[in-house]
């Protein structure tokens, strides 16, 4: 027959009080600290939300709101060389299609992801492929899609240069 040994630990009070302090500790910190890691980890970067709010003014336009107002919305967030672009070039092409088809749209992005980051002497860019939902107002028709939108640092921050087209990203240096 086999002997069974039996060995007790013994674990003294004051040991017990220090594990349960540490652990208690250790709880208070992870939860103090954690939240605000992931949050900081997760949140979009600053030229990240100058592409998402870019994209989103782009494409959110309105016949009943009117041009103008689609305008500064999207010159709000855009540099000047961005807005100045933008009225010069894309503003009538693009209006002309909302007068046309009577457009009633809001764009909502549901994720970007940097496609280019273009350091320059003169300007930082950095180019981003937002994904937006659009629906149309008048319907409540929901389309998805993706498009490509520029952003350059100015001062402290980044601002929404302009829409481009994926040839355009391929050759840009």
């Amino acid at each position: 027959m086999k002997s069974s040994k039996t060995t007790t630990i013994t674990i003294k009070n004051e040991h017990l009080i220090i594990g349960l302090l540490l652990l208690i500790i250790l709880a208070v910190t992870a939860y103090t600290f954690v939240p605000s890691a992931l949050a900081w980890a997760t949140e979009p970067k600053p030229a990240e939300l100058a592409a998402i709010e870019g994209a989103q003014a782009f494409l959110s336009t309105d016949i009943e709101a009117g041009r103008e107002a689609w305008e500064k919305s999207v010159c709000q967030i855009a540099s000047e060389q961005g807005c100045d672009v933008f009225k010069a070039t894309f503003a009538s092409m693009i209006w002309g299609g909302v007068e046309t088809n009577s457009t009633r749209q809001s764009c909502q992005a549901t994720g970007a992801q940097m496609a280019k980051d273009i350091p320059g002497e003169n300007a930082h860019r950095q180019v981003w492929n937002v994904s937006l939902d659009c629906r149309d107002l008048r319907t409540e028709e929901i389309k998805s899609l993706d498009l490509l939108a520029s952003v350059t640092e100015v001062g402290d921050g980044w601002k929404f240069e302009r829409i481009m087209f994926e040839q355009e990203v391929q050759n840009a240096e």
